[in-house]
């Protein structure tokens, strides 16, 4: 009686000297190289509600579809080792730009893949924003920014893509302050495509809120004779001879 008593308790434990079948956990997926996102997993093509259709063609003359196709095909090729650079050359002198993609991985590399295709090459600083925001409290904030990039030229609602729109990258530990470069985008946090601005002075409030891409860290007297150019209303903001980008090269 003893011995059966103890096979009916060994079978509650290990099934009466049978060994029970333990299965392997299933392998965990490979590590994301964040350095190195496909194009199609970093961006969305899906566009924003209410988002107009990107242009057939650029201020530049250039088919948007083909700037599809050519940052595709470039997107890969495009690696980060140690300090990025980049130089935006424009008819009011050269600004360059020490860019971050520790912090912003895959907008650097859009910003970069288009300016190898040539898509900013003949397109303008379409925008000079200077606005203030009262808060609740009384509170005053002043924006002051530069927008380029807008395949149009005009900087029009909606209108900064070409048929492409990027994942949001913000990192509220980056301050915007004078010379911060970031992409610009619509209400949605996923609306950016192509057009970046460059601040002429700190903006706490949009700290967080948008993708920050790098700084300018030569060329500022460019970027701000650019913003004292005249505008056709101070309220318009849109210059009356926008000043034109020639070529964004990346520096080795």
């Amino acid at each position: 009686m003893r011995r059966a008593i103890g096979c009916l308790t060994a079978l509650a434990v290990i099934g009466c000297g049978k060994r029970e079948t333990v299965e392997a956990p299933p392998p965990a997926p490979p590590a994301v190289d964040r350095m190195a996102v496909p194009f199609d997993d970093a961006t969305a093509a899906t566009p924003p509600q209410d988002t107009p259709f990107a242009p057939e063609k650029t201020l530049a003359g250039r088919p948007t579809a083909d700037v599809v196709a050519d940052v595709r095909r470039v997107w890969d090729t495009i690696r980060f080792a140690g300090p990025t650079r980049a130089t935006i050359r424009t008819d009011a002198g050269d600004i360059e730009v020490t860019l971050n993609p520790d912090a912003a991985p895959n907008h650097v590399r859009n910003f970069l893949a288009l300016a190898q295709v040539g898509f900013y090459d003949g397109l303008t600083f379409e925008r000079v924003v200077r606005q203030e925001t009262v808060g609740l409290d009384g509170s005053r904030t002043r924006y002051e920014f530069l927008t380029a990039g807008c395949p149009l030229g005009d900087g029009g609602q909606g209108k900064g893509h070409v048929g492409y729109f990027l994942k949001p990258e913000f990192d509220e530990k980056i301050p915007h302050e004078e010379g911060t470069v970031g992409f610009w985008r619509e209400d949605d946090d996923n609306s950016a495509g192509t057009r970046f601005y460059i601040m002429l002075g700190p903006c706490p409030p949009m700290n967080g809120k948008y993708t920050v891409i790098g700084k300018v860290t030569l060329g500022m007297d460019a970027v701000h004779a650019i913003a004292n150019a005249p505008v056709r209303d101070p309220d318009y903001e849109k210059p009356v001879a926008p000043v034109v980008i020639r070529k964004i090269d990346r520096q080795p």
